[in-house]
């Protein structure tokens, strides 16, 4: 049985100036999973992330990073545990060199010199920065800003990696590097990801929750809560462009495409040739 990574157990919070941004938050993350916490803007989703990453506490109710109730005492070993991509990279940009960011974290965790260049050799080159060492970080694109922020945790290593809003603002191949770095962690780590960007499910998510109001309002795998449209339209949502056209071929009765309705273009093609197959054998027949 897989360990429990994260957990949220009747999580209630109110900001201080009287904002309830949680109601009885309960879910949990298990090793080795992906899920993305899906829902429109003021839905709670980043207010959680920043109480798994130890940053906010809550008002009632618990929070668990494998297994251990987190509190102000032991917070800084589960940041060692847990790493957080904030969705303004600029939070996380504050030296005077992308270098010297990317090797804050280690230094922090008190890593030999080598050990420390390695890391952030390794980070660099993994987000194509390693030539941008040495700039200061407001010399960068808001992209480039991006994966120097994600280079900020790479180089922690963390176990589970939490993001908030990664592909926000972001131009088309910009977000596309973002969520192909997310899918190659989700091979080795434990992701959480909040946003209200449904693109980035069919590549990355292997379970979805979707949270409005500060609550979760449902959950389960990422074609399931896609193809149910009048939940999402109910919570401000829109499905992916192809699922909607399949789910209007399937309404025109051009095809018999029956539910759950594909959520990313490779899914669709293989639902259209299943159906038009089955079509033609029942003509033959």
């Amino acid at each position: 049985m897989r360990s429990v990574a994260l957990e949220a157990d009747n999580l209630w919070f109110t900001y201080p100036d009287g904002t309830q941004a949680l109601r009885g938050v309960s879910f949990r993350v298990f090793e080795g999973e992906t899920v993305v916490l899906l829902g429109p803007s003021g839905a709670g989703k980043s207010t959680l992330l920043l109480h798994f990453a130890g940053v906010l506490f809550p008002s009632s109710g618990s929070v668990y990073v494998y297994g251990e109730r987190l509190s102000r005492r032991n917070v800084r070993e589960a940041r060692r545990r847990v790493g957080f991509v904030f969705q303004n990279p600029e939070s996380q940009l504050f030296c005077q060199s992308v270098w010297d960011d990317v090797a804050f974290g280690p230094v922090s965790m008190g890593l030999p010199p080598d050990e420390v260049e390695r890391r952030v050799r390794d980070a660099l080159e993994t987000v194509g920065l390693l030539e941008s060492a040495w700039k200061h970080p407001h010399h960068l694109s808001f992209g480039e800003k991006r994966r120097a922020a994600l280079a900020t945790v790479l180089s922690m290593n963390p176990e589970v990696y939490l993001f908030d809003e990664p592909t926000a603002n972001l131009d088309p191949k910009s977000a596309s590097f973002i969520i192909d770095k997310i899918a190659r962690l989700s091979e080795e780590k434990t992701v959480l990801v909040a946003t209200h960007d449904v693109n980035i499910l069919p590549q990355v998510a292997s379970r979805v929750v979707l949270m409005n109001h500060g609550r979760v309002i449902s959950e389960g795998k990422p074609e399931d809560v896609l193809s149910n449209f009048e939940l999402m339209t109910e919570n401000g949502l829109q499905p992916p462009v192809v699922t909607s056209l399949i789910h209007g071929i399937h309404e025109e009765r051009i095809l018999n495409i029956e539910k759950p309705y594909p959520i990313s273009l490779g899914m669709a093609k293989q639902k259209i040739k299943e159906s038009v197959e089955k079509l033609l054998k029942t003509r033959d027949a």
